[in-house]
């Protein structure tokens, strides 16, 4: 049985155009972005406890910023639902905000998702970490990005991909630590399997970095033919091409899984992963 409840929306939390969400909202609940009221266009999450939030994205919303009060921690995962999405996002972190930002996406259809994280203030880390992957005629396009704006900021992205028949994934990944920012480090790693002649896979990583005192940045990017041996050696074993693919794929995408502790929405994403394929 799960433990997470969808979140009903409380008109009184409502300030303006802003949401504000506390513990007894963000931790082990679910908010499905088409119960936002179109006045509002930001949502702040605060807690004194670790977060556990899931974020239902969807295509009819406008840009929308999730904000982190100072030394809220924990983690945030966002779900894509069957249809195509095609949308702007920004996380802001305030001061000693900590997250892990989650995205199994294991649905079929076109993305063009754009997410920044602003670590905006002092000691403001992130973790990213997507999972994801393109078949038939399939376009996904993945635009994630940090900006470093406070001093001793950290953040490290991990993007990891399968590409299948005559589909196309890009990701492309985008450090910035500006000017005035001291102590800030900031790494990416991308990696893309392809198994099919007609995919089109790309990983384009871009560190922008405007000042000397920073402790590390890093890059690393793959995109790369599976491994015709593991292949032959799957099917040798009696596995027809299609279910070796999806051993193959599974063993890829699913270390993203660990990040969930809920049996439940666990259970659903390897549903998802194995029902497609």
């Amino acid at each position: 049985m799960s433990v997470f409840k969808a979140l009903l929306i409380n008109k009184m939390n409502i300030n303006d155009d802003t949401l504000i969400l506390s513990e007894n909202d963000t931790v082990y609940h679910i908010f499905d972005e088409n119960d936002l009221p179109t006045s509002v266009t930001k949502v702040i999450l605060k807690s004194s406890k670790d977060i556990d939030f899931v974020v239902v994205l969807r295509q009819n919303k406008k840009f929308i910023t999730y904000e982190l009060a100072p030394y809220t921690r924990g983690k945030v995962m966002f779900m894509c639902s069957e249809e195509n999405l095609s949308i702007d996002r920004e996380i802001i972190l305030l001061e000693g905000a900590e997250v892990k930002l989650i995205m199994p996406d294991f649905h079929n259809g076109n993305r063009k998702v754009n997410i920044e994280t602003k670590l905006s203030e002092r000691k403001a880390r992130a973790e990213w970490h997507l999972a994801t992957y393109s078949q038939n005629i399939d376009k996904k396009v993945f635009n994630i990005s940090f900006s470093h704006f406070g001093n001793e900021s950290f953040a490290d992205m991990h993007n990891y991909g399968v590409v299948l028949n005559a589909s196309t994934l890009i990701f492309t990944g985008e450090s910035t630590i500006f000017e005035n920012v001291k102590g800030a480090e900031t790494h990416q790693t991308a990696r893309i399997i392809v198994f099919d002649e007609n995919s089109h896979a790309e990983a384009n990583p871009i560190l922008n970095i405007y000042h000397n005192d920073v402790v590390a940045a890093s890059h690393a990017a793959t995109v790369g033919q599976v491994n015709a041996e593991h292949l032959y050696y799957l099917k040798s074993r009696g596995l027809t091409e299609k279910e070796a693919k999806l051993l193959i794929t599974k063993g890829y995408l699913m270390p993203i899984l660990n990040y969930i502790e809920d049996k439940v929405l666990k259970e659903n994403c390897i549903t998802m992963l194995e029902r497609v394929l």
